[in-house]
C-alpha cells in the first residue's frame, strides 16, 4: 500500500474510533462518488416530505386517531408502557431513509430508520476529509452539537431547567463492539459543548431515589444506540421511563420513535394512501410514488402472491434490523424462500412482504480499482458512504452541474462529460446490501455494521454486483 493511502487509512481508523483488521485497506476508495445535482435535490426533498408525514403519522397513531385504528403496534417488552405516554413531544432526533434508483427511473424508499443512530461517523469523517462547499456532509458535526442543544432547551423549556448544563448519557450495549466505539464520538461532540458525559451500559444506568443516575452521578439526557425493543434488558428500565413521564429524563431519540422505524409503518402508508384515507393527497402521491407496494403478511392475498412468485418480492420482519432474516426471492432457493414464508404465516403480524424493484446500475468507486476511462473526473465533496461494494468506503459526494477536477478553482476538466446515454452519477447509500460485501475480520468490515447484515439468501457478491435488489 502507498505510503499516502497507508496515512488516510490509519487517520480513518485511528481518529474515527474503528478497529485495525485484515482488509483494512478497503476503508478508502481511489475515486470519488459523485452524485447529479437535480437527484440530490430529490432526495433531500422526498427525505424531508417522508419525515414530516411519519412524525405526523406517528403522533396520530399514538394519540388513538380512530382513523388509524388498523394500524397494529409494534409488540416487544415495554411497548404497553412506552406507547401508553402518547404522541412525541418533539420530532426525531435521528432519521436515515433506505433508498435507491429505479431501473426505470426515479426512486424507490425502501424503509426509514429512526429508533437510533446510522451512518453518524462516516457522514462527520466525509465532512472532515473534504470540508469544501459542495460537500453535502458540510457542517454536519455542528447541526449535530446544535440539535443536542435544541433538543435539551426545549425539553428544558418544559421542566424548567433550560438554563442548566446538562449530563449526558450515551447508552450502548459494550458487547456491540460498532456501538460502543461510536458513543466516544459523540462523547467528543458532547465535550465540545461543555457537557459532562459517561458511556453507559445496561447495568450502569440505573434511578436512585426517583434521580436517574450513572457512576453515582446524576443524568439529564440519555442519548440512545440501544434497541427501543430491547430496552427491558436495563434492569432499571421501567424506574428510567417513570422517570420519563415525570421530565426528569430526556431520551435521545425518545423510544416511541420505534412507531415509524417498525417495517409495517410503510405497509400502513400503502393501505391509507389506497384507500384515499387520512393522508393529504399530496401524501398520497407522494407514498404511491416512492414507496413499493408493502403488506403484512397477515393482509389478503400477500402471502399467496409471494408463494407464486418469489422473484417479485422481499420478505421482512416487522422490528429486523441489520438485514437479520430479509429475504429476497430472486436470490433465495426455493427452500429458503419456502422456509421463510412458513416462519412468516406462522407469526404473519410480524412480517411484511415488500414489492420487489429493480434498482438501476452504477458504476461505484472500489479501493483496488480506478475509475472506467469515462467515469466523471474527481471532484472535491467527500463523504463516507456504505455500499454494498464497499461497506464504509470513503467516497466523494459532490452534487456538480459539470466535471471538474480537484482543486481546479472552477476550471473545467479536460476530461469529457458522459453523455446522456452513460450517466455516472451516485447510487444512493440505502440499499440495504451495502454491509453484505467485504466481511472481514470475525464478520466485521473496517468501517461499517455487523456481519448480521449479510442477506439470509443469496450471495455476497462483489463490487460490480449492482443488480442486486434491496431488501
Amino acid at each position: 500500500m502507498a505510503s499516502g493511502r497507508r496515512t488516510l487509512v490509519d487517520r480513518l481508523l485511528l481518529h474515527w474510533c474503528q478497529q485495525s483488521a485484515p482488509g483494512e485497506e478497503s476503508v478508502a476508495a481511489r475515486e470519488p462518488l459523485r452524485t447529479d445535482p437535480r437527484l440530490a435535490d430529490e432526495l433531500a426533498r422526498i427525505g424531508r416530505s417522508l419525515d414530516r408525514l411519519l412524525r405526523r403519522w406517528s403522533n396520530g397513531v399514538l394519540s388513538g386517531d380512530v382513523q388509524l385504528a388498523d394500524f397494529r403496534l409494534p409488540a416487544f417488552p415495554l411497548a404497553k408502557e412506552i406507547f401508553a405516554a402518547g404522541p412525541l413531544p418533539s420530532s426525531f432526533f435521528w432519521g436515515r431513509f433506505d433508498v435507491f434508483e429505479r431501473a426505470d427511473g426515479g426512486l424507490a424508499v425502501l424503509e426509514y430508520n429512526c429508533d437510533k443512530p446510522a451512518g453518524q461517523r462516516e457522514i462527520w469523517a466525509g465532512e472532515a476529509l473534504g470540508p469544501r462547499r459542495d460537500n453535502p456532509n458540510r457542517g454536519a458535526r455542528s447541526r449535530f452539537r446544535r440539535a443536542l442543544v435544541s433538543a435539551w432547551r426545549d425539553h428544558g423549556g418544559r421542566v424548567g431547567a433550560a438554563a442548566r448544563v446538562p449530563r449526558l448519557a450515551i447508552l450502548a450495549d459494550p458487547a456491540h463492539r460498532e456501538e460502543f466505539r461510536l458513543a466516544y464520538l459523540f462523547g467528543r461532540e458532547a465535550t465540545a459543548l461543555g457537557w459532562p458525559w459517561e458511556v453507559v451500559g445496561p447495568d450502569n444506568l440505573v434511578v436512585d431515589s426517583g434521580v436517574p443516575t450513572a457512576y453515582g452521578e446524576p443524568i439529564d439526557v440519555v442519548l440512545r444506540e440501544y434497541p427501543a425493543e430491547y430496552l427491558h434488558e436495563l434492569p432499571a428500565a421501567p424506574a428510567l421511563w417513570t422517570a420519563t413521564l415525570e421530565g426528569r429524563l430526556l431520551w435521545l431519540n425518545d423510544p416511541r420513535a420505534v412507531v415509524a422505524q417498525a417495517k409495517s409503518a410503510f405497509a400502513h402508508l400503502r393501505v391509507l394512501a389506497e384507500e384515499r384515507r387520512w393522508l393529504t393527497r399530496a401524501e398520497a402521491a407522494l407514498v404511491r410514488a416512492v414507496v413499493p407496494p408493502t403488506g403484512l403478511a397477515s393482509s389478503p392475498g400477500w402471502l399467496a402472491r409471494a408463494r407464486a412468485r418469489p422473484e417479485d418480492y422481499v420478505l421482512k420482519p416487522v422490528l429486523g434490523r441489520y438485514s437479520d432474516n430479509v429475504r429476497v426471492g430472486a436470490l433465495c432457493t426455493a427452500e429458503q424462500w419456502r422456509r421463510g414464508l412458513d416462519e412468516a404465516a406462522a407469526s404473519p403480524e410480524d412480517w411484511v412482504i415488500q414489492t420487489y424493484v429493480p434498482p438501476r446500475r452504477s458504476w461505484l468507486p472500489h479501493a483496488g480499482r480506478s475509475a472506467p476511462p469515462d467515469a466523471p473526473a474527481t471532484s472535491t465533496g467527500v463523504s463516507i458512504s456504505r455500499t454494498e461494494s464497499l461497506p464504509g468506503s470513503v467516497h466523494a459526494f459532490s452534487p456538480r452541474r459539470s466535471p471538474r477536477t480537484a482543486g481546479s478553482g472552477g476550471r473545467r476538466s479536460s476530461r469529457a462529460a458522459p453523455g446522456p446515454s452513460r450517466r455516472w452519477c451516485w447510487s444512493p447509500p440505502a440499499c440495504r446490501w451495502e454491509r453484505a460485501a467485504s466481511v472481514i475480520a470475525g464478520g466485521r468490515s473496517p468501517i461499517g455494521r455487523l456481519s448480521r447484515a449479510t442477506p439470509t439468501c443469496g450471495p455476497t457478491g462483489s463490487p460490480t454486483s449492482r443488480w442486486r435488489p434491496s431488501a
